[in-house]
């Protein structure tokens, strides 16, 4: 599903990408997104990304949801 399908906005959202192109596509919907990067992608270029951690176990998701409140 899109955000347009599930009818929320961007900025009520928070994408999961591990690579740059998955980030750049997620920063063109004007959400936001946090990197995960992987054991092949660690060594990229993730700065666009609005946070990135090492594990979904960095953060609880009421966390990432008070800091893009």
């Amino acid at each position: 599903m899109t955000i347009k399908q599930l009818e929320i906005k961007p900025r009520e959202t928070i994408l999961f990408e591990d690579s740059p192109n998955g980030i750049e596509a997620a920063k063109q919907t004007n959400a936001y997104c946090v990197a995960i990067p992987n054991p092949i992608t660690k060594k990229l270029d993730l700065s666009k990304a609005d946070l990135i951690i090492k594990s979904f176990t960095d953060h609880t998701l009421d966390d990432l949801l008070l800091m893009f409140a």
